[in-house]
């Protein structure tokens, strides 16, 4: 799994679910800033 990844957001986006939301906020602090993102 790659950190920032443009699909992943998408697919939260797309839906739009409190769950997904929740998933792709925890991979953006798990990643953080200090990490590679694509």
């Amino acid at each position: 799994m790659k950190c920032g990844s443009i699909e992943l957001a998408e697919m939260g986006y797309r839906a739009k679910n409190r769950e997904a939301l929740i998933f792709i906020v925890n991979l953006d602090i798990y990643c953080g800033p200090d990490k590679e993102h694509d």
